[in-house]
Order: structure tokens, then sequence, then C-alpha cells
């Protein structure tokens, strides 16, 4: 009889946690569902990094290992890593925090000393009563599980941050079957959730794997697979001079059309980069391998493009915009070495620069021979191109050194390619 008295106590624990759990999962699922329906790309970014990571393991080890690994070993890791705190032992609790502090570091050695931290506060405090303290690891445990799952997700803000909502909707509902029960109910409950998704990543790699999108005319002749994982094998370069000849392109929709309008352009003796084009490529997931045969001379670029977005596998948005033009007008200002990571090359300046503001920039006095000067003062991470610095500041950082960005009297014509194809859909 009291042992029926306390299993009735124990399961009305944080019964708040329970419904306000299950209430934040389905209102997150709820908002991600009709989100989609409103803006479709950005649904399709939300879960790309999980899903490159998926498909990657996949065409690596196989399906069977990965669907076993997502449904079934990864909520037990997770939940003795976030939850083995919920029988209230101190030797648990300890371990826990230690779990989810290594857990942490993937975001940030700041994010895993904060929870070592509010661990052992949790517990020194708390020592005493037990309820204070299973509410404070829960609510812990709860937001390190969410923050944890960060690098699912990517592109839209709005999505990104509902996604980590659900996480923390579920680390409640978890924590509430552990606390009233034990570990196993959570881990249940965890196993049910993953191996639903991991049914639903199998059966959309069936569908994907064998399917191939076939284009052909007098001209050429384009094989679209879906290819999920990178293939360093495949060349990339000089894919559009061949003719008669197999030639391998591995990307998104949108960077194979960039590089044929590259193309086209300088078969039309303009050069894209500096002359007439300025050619934005949005990639999207998910990447493809191209297998392309020209059969005729010379080769029909334009005739490819045209195909691409007649298939619906790429929209192009063109627009025309004024240009400025960048140039050195006393090169004994510049370095001639790179003395820190604080210099870039003048060929790095001039990148950063055209993509400042999204503004075009034709390059004037540029030569091979400029490579070896160097400017300071540019936000440049040797990776990517994009300045947190606006034109106007990068203005102020390089005429102090001999370079100046002045209107320019052309137009340039900018060239949005998108990609729109997703078998996945």
């Amino acid at each position: 009889m009291n042992s029926n008295k306390k299993h009735s106590h124990r399961t009305h624990r944080f019964r708040w946690a329970l419904w306000w759990g299950l209430g934040i999962v389905v209102a997150c699922l709820a908002i991600i569902i009709v989100y989609e329906q409103i803006n479709p790309s950005a649904a399709n970014e939300l879960s790309g990094p999980l899903m490159d990571m998926v498909y990657s393991m996949i065409y690596q080890y196989g399906i069977w290992p990965i669907m076993i690994y997502v449904g079934l070993v990864g909520p037990i890791v997770e939940e003795i890593s976030f939850r083995l705190w919920g029988n209230a032992k101190l030797w648990t609790g300890i371990t826990s925090i230690i779990i989810m502090a290594l857990w942490c570091l993937g975001i940030g050695w700041w994010l895993s000393l904060l929870t070592v931290l509010s661990g052992v506060a949790i517990l020194v405090f708390f020592r005493d009563d037990k309820t204070k303290r299973l509410f404070a690891l829960m609510l812990l445990s709860s937001v390190m599980f969410a923050v944890a799952h960060l690098g699912n997700y990517e592109g839209d803000w709005f999505l990104t941050l509902v996604g980590i909502v659900h996480k923390l909707g579920f680390g409640l509902l978890a924590s509430y079957l552990v606390i009233n029960y034990n570990i196993l109910w959570s881990m249940g409950l965890h196993i049910i959730n993953n191996s639903i998704m991991a049914i639903l990543f199998g059966i959309s790699f069936s569908q994907v794997k064998n399917s191939v999108l076939t284009i052909d005319n007098e001209n050429f002749h384009l094989e679209v697979r879906p290819v999920l994982v990178r293939n360093d094998n495949i060349n990339q370069m000089n894919r559009f001079y061949t003719y008669s000849d197999t030639s391998y392109y591995f990307g998104s929709t949108a960077s194979f059309a960039h590089q044929a309008l590259i193309y086209e352009a300088w078969q039309h003796g303009a050069n894209p980069n500096d002359d007439t084009l300025n050619l934005v490529a949005n990639f999207k997931y998910p990447n493809c391998s191209y297998n392309l045969i020209y059969k005729n001379q010379p080769l029909d670029h334009h005739g490819l493009i045209v195909a691409l977005e007649k298939e619906g596998l790429i929209k192009i948005d063109t627009t025309y915009s004024s240009t400025y033009e960048m140039r050195i007008v006393d090169t004994s200002l510049l370095a001639t070495t790179r003395q820190d990571s604080s210099y870039v090359s003048y060929k790095d300046a001039r990148i950063i620069v055209r993509y400042a503001d999204e503004i075009p920039v034709i390059i004037g006095s540029y030569a091979p021979s400029l490579d070896n000067l160097y400017v300071k003062g540019i936000d440049f991470d040797g990776m990517h191109y994009k300045s947190n610095q606006t034109l106007d500041e990068l203005r102020q950082i390089l005429e102090p050194q001999g370079i100046v960005i002045e209107p320019s009297k052309r137009q340039m014509t900018v060239l949005n390619v998108n990609s729109t194809y997703n078998p996945l859909e």
C-alpha cells in the first residue's frame, strides 16, 4: 500500500514538464509544417547539415547500419549523456554534468565551462533538497540537449530557433519520464522518435539512390543523378571544354549552371568576372553528379542553360546594376610582404570589395604581378569572401593604402542562379 502511494506521488512530480514538453513539441512541429508550406526553400535548408551527415554515412556504410545507429544507438547514448541524473544519485549527477560538458565542447569551450559551473552549483547549493536539485538538473539538461543539436540546423534563423525550442520541449518530456519512472522510459521515447526519422531517411534514400534525370537533344546528352556525398575523385576542371567525351561535375544545379554561364560569357568574348557579368549562384541541397556529353561544335552552353531552366532545375533572375571600379593609384603605399594574418593580398581584397553590399565591382589596373602586394585592416578569414564591412568602410581602409573605389559609367548584368531541383521533395 505504501509502495503504491509512493509510486503515485512520483508520477505526479513535475507534471507540468510533461504537458509543457508535449505542448512545445506539438506546437513546433505544427509551426514547421505551416512554415514549410509558406516558404519551402527555408524549410529544406533547416536540416541541411543533419541530412548531409546522415546521407554521407549511408553512402559509406549502407542503409541498415545507419538506421540502427540513428534509431537505436544514438538515442541510448544521448539519454545516458543528458538524463543519467534522473535517479537523483550524486554519482549520476556528476557523470551527467561531465558528459554534457563534453558534448558542449562542439559548440565552444565557453559553453562547456558554463555547463560545468552550473552543474557544480546545482549539486552544491541543492545537495540537501532533492526536488530542487532534480528541477534544476532537468532545466540545465534540457537546455544543453537543445543547444547540443544546434549543428543540425542552418539557413533560416526562425526555423532554426523553432528546431532548438522543439529539442528543449523534447528534453522536458524525456526528463519527466526519467524522474518519475526511469531512464529506460526516456530511452524508449527517444528510440521511437528517432526510429521514425530513420525510417523516413531510408525511404528517401531508396527513392533518390537510383533516380536519374536525363536531358537529351541534338546538341548534348546530360544525366543528373542525386549524389548526397561528395566524391573527391571526380575531376571538376575543364568540364565544359569537352566534345564527344564524358565530362563529370559534382555540386548543386545552381553551381553547374553557373559554370555553364561563365563559359557562355567567355565564348562571346566577355570576362564574366571583370567585364559584363556578375554571376551569383544560390547553392541549395542536395548536390548531384552530372554526366555531360556534347555532340556538336561549337559547344552549346546557352542551350544547356535553357534546357536546365525548361526542365525546372534552375531559375535565373536577371537585373542590371551600376558598377564601381577598384584600382591602385599608388603602389608604394601597399605592403610587399604579408606581415601577419591581418594582411590580405590585393587579389583577395578585390574579391572582398566585390561582395561588399553585393555591389558589382570592375577591377581596373590589375595585373598578376600585383598579387605580391598586400593591404591591411580588411575582415577576411581566408575562406569566406563575404565581408562584415560595408563598401564605405572598405573605402576608408583602402584609400590611405593607395586604392580607390569609384563609380563607373558602365552597367553590369547580374545573373542570380537558383537551384530548384530537389528530388527529396
